[in-house]
Order: structure tokens, then C-alpha cells, then sequence
């Protein structure tokens, strides 16, 4: 028996068995497509809500402490697996934010670097943005991650840990119950047993859970990116403007 059953083999999922393997823990992970795909290969990689001063106090702390895991965590997986996962600390621009009292408010409770800077500094820090910028807001420390390199560097570091069983392409039907305790999950061919079960399914969580009796509010939302193959160096850091994002690559490439 497994002391943990990982269901889903996005970046949280694959993270999570890392973790516990690391920590000694026997893990399978269980993941209905190939792990690092779905939302985890598709969104931006930004290390950080998009605008972290409208979310709650939770949401601040776990965000700030996963800025400062993200640095060591990609110098371990470039060692370990020889995948970078291009972890970049270049700052982001806000520009035109319309809540920026609130913004530097924020900033001054948590200790999170973000000033004020004007046309000058924009300029200076991205060229390319569009003509007539007055002023922005510039976070320094932030860092964005390619995330589908991120995912495959993470499912080569469990493929070699030798606590951590990857079953893909394989659908988890329900979860097993005894008493009102996971004691595993049911696939179409067969029944893992563990210790404990770790549901990271993502936006299909509820639907996994809902077999298990639980109601989790969590639902699917689309959203819609580009990737331009733009000469290098012409966007190096994170510009946002009204919930829009330009995310640069190491080899050019723009989100």
C-alpha cells in the first residue's frame, strides 16, 4: 500500500509527490492525460497573483513564500534533471492601476517592494510599450517560470526518484471510502490503496471530489494566450496593463 495516492499531474500534483517523497513517503500519482499538460502547460508562469494586493491575507503569505521556493527549486531540477525550467527575476510593470493607494498599501504591510516610478523609468525598463505611459507601478522582485519546461523537468525528477510511482493516461473513477476516510482510489482497472489521498486536480477537482460526497466550488474558466516569435531582447521583463500580460521567454519568445 502506498502512504500517498496523488491524484493529477499538474505542477501542484507533481510538487506535492515530490515533497512527500523527499519527506520518505512511499507516492503514487495518478494523472488521466500526460503530467505538465492542461492548465499547467498552458498559463503564463508568473510567480505571483496577478495583482497579489486584491486577494486575502492567505493568499499574500503563500504567494510570497512560493516567490522565494521558486529560485531553489529551479537550480535543484537543472542539476537533477538537466532541464531548465528558465526561472527569470526581471520585475514586473503595472501599468495603468487604477487602485494604486491600495496597491502601496499592501506593499508597506507585507514588506513587498513596489514603488512608484514615472515615464522614465518605463521607458527605461521597456522600450517597446506603446507611446504615452506617465507613470507605472514596478515590483522588482518578481519572477516569472516557463512552465511547460517547469512541468517537464518536474516529471523527469519523479520518473528518477525512487519513492514515487507515475501512472499516466489513467482515469480516476472514484474515491474509496471507509468510514468517511480515503483509503484509495478506483480506477478503471484496478484499486490504489494508500494512507492518505491528495486530490490536485485542478478545475476537475470538484467532480473527482464529488464522488467522495464532497461539494468543492471550483469550476473550469477559459482563458485565451498568443505566442509571438519576437527577435530577442525586445521585451525582458512582465508588463501588465488591465488584467493583460507580456510575459518574455529566454529565447525571445513572448506570451
Amino acid at each position: 500500500m502506498n502512504d500517498f495516492v496523488v491524484v493529477g499531474g499538474g505542477v501542484i500534483g507533481m510538487l506535492t509527490a515530490l515533497e512527500l517523497a523527499d519527506g520518505g513517503a512511499e507516492v503514487t500519482l495518478v494523472e488521466r492525460g500526460q503530467c505538465g499538460r492542461e492548465a499547467s502547460w498552458a498559463g503564463g508562469g508568473i510567480v505571483s497573483p496577478l495583482y497579489p494586493w486584491r486577494y486575502s491575507a492567505p493568499i499574500s503569505r503563500l504567494s510570497a513564500w512560493s516567490e522565494g521556493f521558486y529560485p531553489t527549486l529551479a537550480e535543484r531540477l537543472i542539476e537533477t534533471t538537466g532541464i531548465d525550467p528558465e526561472y527569470r527575476q526581471q520585475g514586473l510593470l503595472y501599468l495603468n492601476v487604477e487602485d494604486a493607494e491600495q496597491a502601496l498599501a499592501w506593499s508597506r504591510e507585507y514588506a513587498k517592494p513596489l514603488t512608484r516610478v514615472d515615464a522614465d523609468f518605463v521607458y527605461d525598463k521597456a522600450p517597446a510599450v506603446a507611446l504615452g505611459c506617465e507613470s507605472a507601478l514596478w515590483m522588482p522582485t518578481l519572477g516569472s517560470i516557463r512552465n511547460p519546461r517547469l512541468g517537464k523537468s518536474l516529471r523527469a525528477a519523479l520518473d528518477a526518484h525512487p519513492r514515487v510511482r507515475l501512472l499516466e493516461n489513467v482515469a480516476v473513477q472514484g474515491i474509496l471510502l471507509q468510514d468517511d476516510t480515503a483509503i484509495g482510489v478506483q480506477t478503471a482497472n484496478s484499486v490504489l490503496s494508500a494512507g492518505q489521498v491528495v486530490v490536485c486536480g485542478g478545475a476537475w477537482s470538484r467532480e473527482i471530489l464529488s464522488e467522495a460526497g464532497l461539494a468543492l466550488p471550483v469550476r473550469p474558466v477559459r482563458g485565451q494566450m498568443v505566442l509571438f516569435k519576437a527577435p530577442k531582447g525586445l521585451v525582458e521583463r512582465v508588463v501588465l496593463k488591465n488584467g493583460r500580460y507580456v510575459i518574455p521567454r529566454g529565447d525571445g519568445r513572448i506570451v
